[in-house]
């Protein structure tokens, strides 16, 4: 196994991480209160233009994919075959995706969702998991945004 592989990706995690703080302390800075952390919400999906969806949705799915292959032990038994049993390839296309999104956030209850959460849920129902299943996943996600909410508004 190639060994730059996993200091490139430290390295990213690294800056990525120090630009995250860095965002979070100017967002704490700003609004003069105790956010620790920011995330995007429902709230923030509604405001961007489709342009904006569109391509936070092709991030989403390329960093997930990304992620499959960069994961795996050995690269030869990470393909989209595999990847396809994680959920990632459904058949959908992104504008499907962001629709489908769109919807979702149509509903006040579920603005407090993170993006990626409600994202990942959404594929899960593209790709025909059970409704009891579904059920269960969508309370999980609403409780997680409920309480990451009040832990940035605090």
């Amino acid at each position: 196994m190639n060994r730059k592989i996993p200091s490139a990706i430290l390295t990213v995690a690294v800056v990525a991480l120090s630009a995250l703080q860095c965002g979070a302390e100017q967002a704490k800075k700003k609004q003069g209160s105790g956010v620790l952390f920011t995330y995007d919400s429902g709230t923030q999906w509604l405001s961007w233009d489709r342009s904006g969806r569109l391509m936070y949705v092709v991030g989403f799915l390329e960093g997930w994919r990304r992620g499959l292959f960069e994961l795996a032990v050995d690269y030869a038994d990470c393909d989209d075959a595999a990847a396809e049993k994680q959920g990632l390839f459904t058949g959908a296309s992104t504008e499907q995706l962001v629709d489908s999104a769109d919807k979702f956030y149509s509903d006040p209850i579920n603005r407090q969702v993170t993006v990626p959460d409600a994202l990942r849920y959404l594929l899960d129902q593209i790709a025909g998991t059970p409704a009891s299943a579904l059920q269960k996943r969508l309370e999980e996600i609403r409780r997680v945004g409920t309480f990451n909410k009040r832990a940035a508004d605090k």
